[in-house]
Protein backbone atom coordinates (compact mmCIF):
# COMPACT_ATOMS: atom_id res chain seq x y z
CA UNK A 1 0.00 0.00 0.00
CA UNK A 2 1.40 3.12 -1.12
CA UNK A 3 -0.50 5.23 2.65
CA UNK A 4 -0.28 4.24 5.81
CA UNK A 5 -3.41 5.31 8.27
CA UNK A 6 -2.40 7.43 10.89
CA UNK A 7 -3.66 7.68 14.83
CA UNK A 8 -5.81 10.35 13.76
CA UNK A 9 -9.37 8.52 13.02
CA UNK A 10 -11.99 11.30 11.86
CA UNK A 11 -12.43 13.02 8.47
CA UNK A 12 -11.73 16.74 7.55
CA UNK A 13 -12.26 18.79 4.17
CA UNK A 14 -10.06 20.31 2.12
CA UNK A 15 -8.98 20.77 -0.94
CA UNK A 16 -6.32 18.87 -3.30
CA UNK A 17 -2.99 20.58 -4.11
CA UNK A 18 -0.80 18.83 -6.35
CA UNK A 19 2.93 18.57 -7.03
CA UNK A 20 4.81 19.41 -9.91
CA UNK A 21 5.33 15.63 -10.38
CA UNK A 22 2.07 15.11 -11.00
CA UNK A 23 2.91 16.09 -14.59
CA UNK A 24 4.66 13.53 -14.99
CA UNK A 25 1.70 10.57 -14.92
CA UNK A 26 -0.75 11.09 -17.68
CA UNK A 27 -3.25 9.48 -16.27
CA UNK A 28 -3.77 12.77 -14.14
CA UNK A 29 -3.96 15.08 -17.11
CA UNK A 30 -7.57 15.67 -16.17
CA UNK A 31 -7.14 16.31 -12.92
CA UNK A 32 -3.79 19.00 -13.68
CA UNK A 33 -6.56 20.69 -16.04
CA UNK A 34 -9.45 20.94 -13.88
CA UNK A 35 -8.16 21.21 -10.07
CA UNK A 36 -9.42 24.55 -9.42
CA UNK A 37 -12.80 22.60 -10.44
CA UNK A 38 -12.95 19.65 -7.76
CA UNK A 39 -14.97 20.63 -4.50
CA UNK A 40 -13.97 20.22 -0.95
CA UNK A 41 -13.27 16.67 -0.26
CA UNK A 42 -13.54 14.85 3.00
CA UNK A 43 -10.26 12.77 3.77
CA UNK A 44 -8.13 10.99 6.15
CA UNK A 45 -5.12 12.00 7.97
CA UNK A 46 -2.28 9.65 6.32
CA UNK A 47 1.58 9.17 5.69
CA UNK A 48 3.50 8.11 2.81
CA UNK A 49 4.70 5.18 2.55
CA UNK A 50 8.35 4.09 1.90
CA UNK A 51 9.72 4.26 -2.02
CA UNK A 52 6.20 6.08 -3.01
CA UNK A 53 5.80 9.13 -5.28
CA UNK A 54 3.45 12.07 -3.46
CA UNK A 55 1.31 13.63 -6.37
CA UNK A 56 -0.87 15.34 -4.83
CA UNK A 57 -1.21 16.84 -1.13
CA UNK A 58 -4.53 18.41 0.90
CA UNK A 59 -3.86 21.79 1.60
CA UNK A 60 -3.67 21.53 5.33
CA UNK A 61 -0.40 22.79 7.64
CA UNK A 62 0.74 19.12 7.68
CA UNK A 63 0.63 18.74 3.47
CA UNK A 64 -0.79 15.07 3.74
CA UNK A 65 -0.29 13.05 1.09
CA UNK A 66 -3.69 12.95 -0.95
CA UNK A 67 -2.87 11.05 -4.07
CA UNK A 68 0.20 8.60 -3.44
CA UNK A 69 1.86 6.11 -6.59
CA UNK A 70 4.35 3.35 -5.89
CA UNK A 71 6.19 0.99 -8.76
CA UNK A 72 8.16 -1.92 -7.15
CA UNK A 73 9.04 -4.18 -10.38
CA UNK A 74 6.28 -4.95 -12.24
CA UNK A 75 3.23 -3.82 -9.78
CA UNK A 76 2.01 -0.67 -9.51
CA UNK A 77 -0.66 0.60 -6.86
CA UNK A 78 -2.29 4.10 -6.12
CA UNK A 79 -3.81 5.45 -3.02
CA UNK A 80 -6.09 8.02 -2.32
CA UNK A 81 -6.67 9.79 1.15
CA UNK A 82 -9.73 11.02 0.05
CA UNK A 83 -13.41 10.15 0.05
CA UNK A 84 -15.59 11.84 -2.29
CA UNK A 85 -14.34 12.63 -5.35
CA UNK A 86 -17.02 11.16 -7.27
CA UNK A 87 -18.76 15.31 -6.40
CA UNK A 88 -16.08 16.66 -8.99
CA UNK A 89 -18.23 14.81 -11.75
CA UNK A 90 -21.27 17.26 -11.13
CA UNK A 91 -18.96 20.21 -12.04
CA UNK A 92 -16.95 19.01 -15.14
CA UNK A 93 -18.15 19.65 -18.28
CA UNK A 94 -16.06 17.19 -19.81
CA UNK A 95 -15.78 14.21 -18.22
CA UNK A 96 -12.67 14.80 -16.17
CA UNK A 97 -13.55 12.66 -13.55
CA UNK A 98 -14.70 9.66 -15.64
CA UNK A 99 -11.42 9.75 -17.60
CA UNK A 100 -9.03 10.05 -14.91
CA UNK A 101 -11.05 7.14 -13.02
CA UNK A 102 -10.88 5.24 -16.38
CA UNK A 103 -6.91 6.31 -17.33
CA UNK A 104 -6.12 5.50 -13.54
CA UNK A 105 -7.43 2.07 -13.78
CA UNK A 106 -5.53 1.62 -17.35
CA UNK A 107 -2.20 3.44 -15.74
CA UNK A 108 -2.51 -0.03 -12.73
CA UNK A 109 -3.03 -2.42 -14.94
CA UNK A 110 -0.90 -1.50 -18.19
CA UNK A 111 3.13 -1.89 -17.70
CA UNK A 112 3.94 0.91 -19.84
CA UNK A 113 4.34 4.52 -17.87
CA UNK A 114 2.01 6.59 -20.62
CA UNK A 115 -1.92 6.77 -20.55
CA UNK A 116 -3.46 4.45 -23.08
CA UNK A 117 -7.70 5.25 -23.30
CA UNK A 118 -9.68 2.25 -24.25
CA UNK A 119 -10.97 2.34 -27.76
CA UNK A 120 -14.96 3.17 -27.80
CA UNK A 121 -14.93 2.58 -31.40
CA UNK A 122 -16.92 -0.58 -32.90
CA UNK A 123 -14.67 -0.72 -36.19
CA UNK A 124 -12.46 -3.49 -35.15
CA UNK A 125 -15.95 -5.51 -35.12
CA UNK A 126 -17.44 -4.21 -38.23
CA UNK A 127 -18.35 -7.41 -40.17
CA UNK A 128 -18.06 -9.47 -37.27
CA UNK A 129 -21.64 -11.12 -36.01
CA UNK A 130 -22.40 -12.33 -32.09
CA UNK A 131 -24.68 -14.56 -31.45
CA UNK A 132 -26.75 -13.88 -28.36
CA UNK A 133 -27.27 -16.93 -25.42
CA UNK A 134 -30.76 -17.15 -26.30
CA UNK A 135 -29.87 -17.92 -30.08
CA UNK A 136 -29.41 -21.21 -31.59
CA UNK A 137 -25.33 -22.11 -32.13
CA UNK A 138 -24.97 -22.90 -35.79
CA UNK A 139 -22.81 -25.82 -36.51
CA UNK A 140 -22.10 -25.43 -40.30
CA UNK A 141 -18.37 -25.84 -41.52
CA UNK A 142 -16.76 -22.89 -42.54
CA UNK A 143 -16.73 -22.13 -46.18
CA UNK A 144 -13.84 -23.70 -48.39
CA UNK A 145 -10.97 -21.44 -50.19
CA UNK A 146 -12.35 -21.02 -53.95
CA UNK A 147 -9.08 -20.94 -55.07
CA UNK A 148 -6.91 -22.88 -57.89
CA UNK A 149 -4.66 -25.55 -57.24
CA UNK A 150 -2.10 -26.06 -58.85
CA UNK A 151 -0.71 -29.70 -59.26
Amino acid sequence: MPINRSNIISTYQGFVTLNSVANQYPMLSELITEVSKLPPLDYYYVTAAQNTEVLATMNNPQKSPAIVVSQNGKSRALGLSFLNLWRWQMQSPDSGYQKMIVNSLTWLSNKALGSFPPSTKAAIWVGKRFASASEPKTTSAPKAWMGTRKS
